[in-house]
Formats: C-alpha cells, sequence, structure tokens
C-alpha cells in the first residue's frame, strides 16, 4: 500500500499496516520514515527513534529527520545524541520551536551560556513561550553578566517558579542596575529562603543601613561574613550598623577588622575615628583623620572633628590649619570658630582670636553697635568674611544706606553667596537707583548664577547710567557668548578693547566668539593679538591658536603652535595627540603614529587616540597594527560599537571572516539595530560557507532597513546556492524594485521559465 494512502488512514490502522510491511521488508526505507514520522506525532519517541535512525541510513541526515531524531532522542534521554542531531539541525536552517528549546536546554547544561542565550531567542521567535524557556536564560544572562536582560526573564517567572535563586538574581541584577529600591524585597525573600551567596546578605545589608535600619542591617552583614565575605566594605558597613546602635566595642573592632585588610580605606578611617572622638580617643581621632587628610580625602566635618582633637591635645598651631580649612565652608558651626579663636589665643595671634570668638558668639547673638564702621573696615581691607557679619548686623541694628547694601552684596559674592548678594544689590538700588557700579556687581552675581539674560539687563543699566568699565562690555560680551549671540558678543567684545587696547582677556574673549562662530581666520587674528601682548602666554592661548589653524585646514601654521605647545611641556598627552591628528590630516601617517604612540606613553588613554591610530595605521596598508590598535579601543570602552565594527571591517578585509564575525556580533549585542552589521556578518558567513546562517543575518538586516536593495540582493544569492530557486527570484526583483538594476542579470539567467 503507497506511503500517501497509509497517510489517509487513521494513525493506528496506518501503523499496524507498516509494522505488516516492515515484516515482510524490515530494510524498506519509505516505510521506515512513515513509520518513523507517525511515532514522532504519537510521542512514542522510543520507536521514532528506532525507525527514523534506520531511514537516515538510505536517505541521510534531511532536516525532518534531523529534526524529529534530535526531539526524540532529547525526550528519552539520549542527550549526547540529542545534542549532536539538534545542533546539526540548527545549522541545517531548522526553525523548529522545540528543536531551538532543547538545544537551549542542552547547551545550558553544558555551561554554553552564549549558545544557550541565542537557541532561547530562537525558540522564542519561533513561538515558545515554556517559562523554563526564560528561566534558564535569565539565569544564563545573569551568568553573562548581562543585568538587564536576566531582569527581563526572571521578571516573567518570578510568580511561576520555587526556584530560591530566582530571588538571589533578581536582586543582585537590580543592584547591578543601580536600582537599589527595587532590589531590596527579592534579597529579603532570598534570604529568608537561607540563600547562601553572600552578596545577597551583603547587599541587603548595605541597603537595611541606608534605610536606617541598623539591626537588619547588622543581620545581613554577619550572615555575608559567615557565609565567607571577607572583605573591609563589609566590616565597615557592620560597624556602621552597630554604631548606631551604640554597640561601641564591636563597632570598633569591626572597623578596626576592615583597616587590617586595607589600612588606607577610608570610609573605615572615618567611621572610627568619630567613634574615638565620642569616645575621648583624641590621640586616635588624630591617627585617623590625618591619614584621610593625607589621601585627599577629608571634607568640612573630618576637618573641623581632627581641628578639635588637635585642640583637646593642645596642638594649637595644627588645630588652626585644620580648623580654617573646615571655617571655609559656610555651614562651619560655632564651636569650631570658637576652637580656633582659642588655638590663636594660645598662639598670642589676638586679632584673629578677637574675630573668631565673636563670630563664634554672634552665631546666635545680634547684639552690638558700631558693626556699619568696623564692616566698612573690613570692606577696604578687602577682609569680605569678617566684614559680612559686621554689616548685616549693622542693617539688622537699622542702619539702612545704600552703601551698606551694596558692600554687603559685594560681600556676599566674594563669600560666593551670590542670591543672597542679587537680593543685597537689589536692595541698594531700591535705595539709589543712580548706584552704577551696584547694576554692574549684580550682574557679575547674576553671571554666576547663569541668569545670563538678567545679567544682560544689569549690564546695560549699569552702561545707560554712564559706566565705561572695559570689564563692563567684557563681562556682558562673555553673558552674550555664553548664550550664543555671537554678534552681540563680539561687539562687546570690541568695545572693551576699544576702551582698553591692552586688554588681553577681552580678545580671548572675541577670538572664542569668532571660533563659535566659524570665523576661524577672525578668531586666529585675536588670538594672535592676545600672544603679542602677553609676555608669557598661557598654553591655552597657543590651543586656541592651534585649533583655530587647523579648522581653518591652515595646517602649517596649526602644526606651529601645537610644536610649540609640546616645546612648553614634552609630555603633554593632549597636545601630542592633537598633534596627531594634524599631521593624519596632512598625509604623514608614519609622523601620526609618532605622536599617538607619544601621547599614549605620556597617559593617553582614551578611545579616540586608538581609533586615530588605528586609522593611521590603515592608511600605512598595517592591517594587523591597526587590529592591535582597536583591540586597545575595546579594552578600554568595551561597548564601544565604532571599534567593534572598525575591527571588523579591518578582518574581513584581510580575510578572517571568524574574528570579523566575533566583532560584528558584539556590535549586534549592543545595537540590534545595526542594518549593515547584520548584512556585514552575513557576507562573512556565508565565506565560510554558512548560507543559512547569512540569510538569518539578512533576514535582521532587512527587518531593519527593508528598502535596502543589497540586503535582498545578496540574500536573493544565497538562496540560489541553496537551491531556493523561488525565494532567489523574488529577492532579485525587489532588489530590482528597489534600485538595484545589476540585480536584473541574476533575473534573466536564473528566472526565466
Amino acid at each position: 500500500m503507497p506511503a500517501a494512502e497509509l497517510m489517509l488512514r487513521d494513525g493506528k490502522g496506518a501503523l499496524s499496516d507498516l509494522d505488516e510491511a516492515l515484516k515482510l521488508q524490515p530494510n524498506l526505507t519509505e516505510a521506515l520514515l512513515t513509520r518513523g514520522t507517525l511515532r514522532y506525532q504519537q510521542q512514542n519517541f522510543a520507536g521514532c527513534l528506532e525507525d527514523l535512525e534506520k531511514a537516515r541510513t538510505s536517505l541521510g541526515e534531511t532536516p525532518d529527520i534531523l529534526r524529529m531524531t534530535g526531539v526524540a532522542a532529547y525526550k528519552t534521554g539520549n542527550t549526547n545524541l540529542a545534542g549532536q542531531r539538534l545542533e546539526t539541525a540548527l545549522k541545517a536552517g531548522v526553525k523548529d520551536a522545540q528543536v531551538a528549546l532543547y538545544t537551549g536546554y542542552l547547551r545550558y547544561e553544558r555551561n554554553d551560556l552564549k549558545g544557550a542565550v541565542e537557541a532561547f531567542n530562537l525558540a522564542e521567535s519561533a513561538g515558545e513561550q515554556e517559562p523554563e524557556l526564560f528561566l534558564r536564560r535569565g539565569k544564563a544572562h545573569f551568568k553573562l553578566n548581562n543585568a538587564q536582560a536576566a531582569l527581563a526573564d526572571l521578571t516573567r517567572v518570578a510568580e511561576k517558579t520555587t526556584d530560591p535563586e530566582v530571588p538571589e538574581m533578581l536582586g543582585l541584577a537590580l543592584v547591578t542596575l543601580q536600582k537599589d529600591n527595587d532590589a531590596k524585597p527579592h534579597l529579603t525573600k532570598a534570604s529568608r529562603l537561607n540563600s547562601s551567596n553572600k552578596d545577597v546578605h551583603f547587599h541587603l545589608g548595605r541597603l537595611c543601613l541606608y534605610d536606617n535600619q541598623p539591626a537588619e542591617a547588622e543581620s545581613s552583614l554577619s550572615k555575608a561574613v559567615t557565609l565567607g565575605l571577607n572583605n573591609e566594605e563589609v566590616f565597615t558597613l557592620r560597624g556602621e550598623a552597630r554604631s548606631r546602635q551604640n554597640k561601641t566595642q564591636e563597632a570598633l573592632e569591626d572597623l578596626t577588622r576592615a583597616l587590617a585588610l586595607r589600612k588606607d580605606y577610608i570610609p573605615a578611617l572615618k567611621a572610627r575615628a568619630r567613634i574615638r572622638f565620642a569616645t575621648n580617643d583624641f590621640p586616635g581621632t588624630v591617627t585617623d583623620l590625618t591619614i584621610v587628610a593625607a589621601r585627599n580625602e577629608a571634607g568640612t566635618n573630618d576637618f573641623a572633628l581632627l581641628g578639635l582633637a588637635r585642640f583637646e591635645l593642645k596642638d594649637f598651631k595644627s588645630a588652626v590649619t585644620e580648623l580654617s580649612k573646615a571655617a571655609e565652608a559656610p555651614e562651619a558651626p560655632a564651636r569650631v570658630f570658637a576652637a580656633r579663636g582659642k588655638s590663636y589665643l594660645e598662639l598670642k595671634e589676638y586679632e584673629k582670636a578677637v574675630a573668631d570668638l565673636t563670630r563664634a558668639i554672634e552665631k546666635g547673638d545680634r547684639q552690638g553697635s558700631n558693626y556699619a564702621a568696623r564692616g566698612n573696615a573690613y570692606f577696604n581691607l578687602k577682609e569680605y568674611t569678617q566684614a559680612l557679619p559686621d554689616l548685616e548686623t549693622a542693617i539688622n541694628n537699622g542702619v539702612d544706606e545704600a552703601v551698606l547694601y551694596h558692600r554687603l552684596g559685594v560681600c556676599r559674592y566674594e563669600a560666593g553667596q551670590y542670591n543672597a548678594a542679587i537680593q543685597e544689590f537689589d536692595k541698594a538700588i531700591a535705595k539709589d537707583s543712580k548706584l552704577a557700579d551696584a547694576f554692574f556687581q549684580r550682574g557679575n552675581a547674576q553671571f554666576r548664577l547663569k541668569l545670563l539674560p538678567e545679567a544682560i539687563q544689569s549690564y546695560a543699566q549699569a552702561i545707560a547710567l554712564g559706566l565705561k568699565d572695559p570689564v563692563l562690555f567684557n563681562n556682558r560680551g562673555k553673558a552674550y557668548l555664553l548664550q550664543e549671540s555671537l554678534n552681540e558678543a563680539v561687539a562687546d567684545f570690541t568695545s572693551a578693547v576699544s576702551l582698553n587696547p591692552q586688554y588681553v582677556t577681552a580678545y580671548e574673549n572675541r577670538g572664542q566668539a569668532y571660533f563659535k562662530a566659524g570665523k576661524f581666520a577672525q578668531a586666529a587674528k585675536d588670538f594672535r593679538e592676545a600672544e603679542k601682548l602677553t609676555e608669557k602666554p598661557d598654553p591655552s592661548l597657543y590651543n586656541w591658536l592651534a585649533e583655530s589653524y587647523y579648522n581653518m585646514k591652515n595646517f602649517v601654521p596649526a602644526l606651529e603652535y601645537f610644536d610649540k605647545l609640546i616645546a612648553l611641556n614634552p609630555a603633554d598627552k593632549t597636545m601630542l595627540y592633537k598633534r596627531g591628528r594634524v599631521k593624519l590630516e596632512t598625509g604623514d601617517y608614519t609622523g601620526a603614529v609618532k605622536d599617538f604612540e607619544a601621547a599614549i606613553k605620556a597617559g593617553e588613554n582614551s578611545v579616540e587616540v586608538y581609533l586615530d591610530k588605528a586609522r593611521a595605521h590603515l592608511e600605512l596598508d598595517d592591517a594587523k597594527s591597526a587590529i592591535a590598535e582597536l583591540t586597545n579601543a575595546l579594552n578600554i570602552d568595551k561597548k564601544n560599537s565604532k571599534a567593534y565594527f572598525n575591527r571588523a571591517l579591518v578582518r574581513e578585509s584581510i580575510q578572517d571572516y571568524e574574528g570579523a564575525v566575533t566583532d560584528y556580533n558584539q556590535v549586534l549585542a549592543l545595537n540590534p539595530d545595526d542594518g549593515i552589521a547584520y548584512y556585514n556578518r552575513a557576507n562573512c558567513k556565508a565565506e565560510l560557507g554558512d548560507p543559512g546562517a547569512a540569510i538569518s543575518d539578512l533576514d535582521e538586516a532587512i527587518r531593519v532597513e527593508p528598502k535596502n536593495a543589497a540586503y535582498y540582493k545578496l540574500r536573493g544569492n544565497l538562496y540560489y546556492q541553496l537551491e531556493q530557486k523561488d525565494k532567489a527570484c523574488f529577492d532579485w526583483r525587489k532588489a530590482v524594485e528597489l534600485g538595484d538594476a545589476k540585480a536584473r542579470y541574476q533575473i534573466d539567467q536564473y528566472c526565466r521559465k
């Protein structure tokens, strides 16, 4: 009975007939294939495997046989055979959800995580939605340090699984993504499930401490330690948690343990210093905070504590040094000034002592009488910090004069209190609307706060009142420049240099305005004028000149100024790099390479220097060196798609197709919608003899750029290689439709009936 007739009958009857046929002729290939297929459909996977293995002897590994034997082998537990057949099926272009899914499972089990992810992606694309797919893919992403992808997959199955690793991985992925608030519930759940992952308990403890839950933080951090975490951070955090619970001795033990692991760990030193100071261990406080200060890690509170500890130890000179650093901050407490005043007293610097002690008292007591006179004296001495409280107290006590508001505004400006300064200038102007300098100074404060339109208005009012100060015009020009009002900026800088032809800053500013406007010749002229007026020009001026000439493509003087900059500092990595760029533009590729190498040796470690160096090597036909430089760029920025793409192009040009595919993989991992990368990778895969994989890439390229004729043309060529003529002709016609007239040749040659 023919196989076609068998397939029309019910499966049970068909199997019976096939059994009889095979008794008569055991090696009848068609019967074996048909019975194996029916058995597969009825999920008799052992029988299916037996029949199709025999049929394979005659028919070979057809896509259907590969698919069914692979799935059947997986279902019957023959993972070795399953892996072989499923992998072969995928390479043969089989697009079956189960084939991809089980391939993913097997790859995952042998720790081929990237391969597993690729297979799971194929399975999902084919319609597979089995929760285990998302669970294992999420775990694979997590182990591959792809936190975002792991989060997406594991979130889908979190409510459907009891797998204890899921809350662990979700929590740690969210921590990696700096989503601490979202991470905490998952870490808490993992902890309640008795997670043995020390990182889970560490981050949970850290987050509890940030949420001011010191007891919970201590408990979690202790679990992390028990599980083997032994670094300075865990002991510092636990020490802080214990300190907040007044467990002083235990906290000190933890912080000391942290410092035994890393003697210069700043957070531990700061925390221990606070505890030591609170327990009157002043020598210990000084020991810890001296290290902090030496590392340039000390803040206002640290300097205050260090100064106060030195004061308690009667080291008054050192106390003044540290307390002065603390006193620079607006929030410095009265005890800092009191201690510094007392230290000055011990050092017999009485005037300073009186000033500091008076200020400490006045922070809570505003009584006094002759503050206006003393404030004016301080102002004329340019001691603005001391003048400010006296002037303020004078005004609060009823002295209501425009000049005091004006001077108080200047004091606040010099202290960096720009908002407060504006308020004082407003009051001065309200008292005397002709006070031109108040408008000028208000403009300066507004400028500092980036209130540029307001600053311009204030400067205009000062000018209208008759103030003809070149600095005023320069400052208004600077405000215009920052607003990109380049014509107005140029006009003001021109007024400034008209009032003072020796005004170097105005020339430099006007040069910058011209530079921003793309008027590089005028910019260079102003920068040259500034150069003439300056006995020892600042290197930044040479830099502006070099950049101006560079943008004019006038490379000879550009090179001259870069040479000057490098002569001033032969190890200036930035200038070496820029000079290399000039040489690159002028075709001196060997010189460019030398400059780039010198810049790198001097410390230049940017992606751009390696990209430019690679370009120079390419111009010198040195592909090997170009690849090395692009690799250096990627060592700095592993997510730089441009470097991967360029390296792929170079590798492709030297027929290193496997290396090129590896790089295009990285490009597409970073940008899944890069059509040309898919296209180029397809070319490489075709060269490697894998047209099926190349077609898959072209499918993606067309998804991204559905109107690119080249993609259709190449896919048509590959389909033709696979003897899929109809698909090939469809793609060639599509290429012609999209503008590639040359594709008509293939149509004429192969698509005529």
